[in-house]
């Protein structure tokens, strides 16, 4: 988990189609200040844009059969306009397959909330998302 430093956007965890893993995110990811007057679509934007990483997480099927976990801090720079603008990863988990899945989470959500809803102002995000293995780990 990061620390945050201004408006904290919060993801959850949720469990994935499988009962077997998930993928979560832990902690906060933390976005700098909007100005005053776009704070409340700025909180809007954020929860939708929480709501869509949650609805769109998968644990890689190769991380699962290999038992791979870890946690990937994606960092993300959206335009006002709500577009992508820099995706990288920030702190990687060590697995290729779980930072590319983390990125191509950011991406999917990122594209669905800008064809409904931008941030209003620039946001630039730490997201961390955890890929767990329950118990049984299949």
């Amino acid at each position: 988990a990061s620390s945050p430093s201004a408006t904290t956007l919060d993801a959850p965890a949720a469990p994935d189609a499988s009962a077997a893993a998930h993928a979560t995110a832990p902690g906060p990811a933390t976005a700098e200040p909007a100005a005053p007057p776009d704070a409340h679509a700025r909180r809007l934007w954020s929860q939708h844009f929480e709501a869509l990483l949650e609805r769109h997480k998968r644990y890689p099927q190769q991380a699962r059969r290999m038992r791979q976990q870890g946690i990937v801090t994606v960092e993300a720079h959206f335009a006002a306009d709500g577009r992508l603008v820099h995706c990288v990863v920030a702190d990687g988990s060590g697995f290729r397959s779980l930072d590319d899945a983390a990125l191509a989470l950011v991406r999917v959500a990122a594209e669905q909330l800008r064809a409904t809803q931008a941030p209003g102002t620039l946001a630039q995000l730490r997201i961390p998302i955890a890929y767990e293995l329950n118990g049984s780990g299949t």
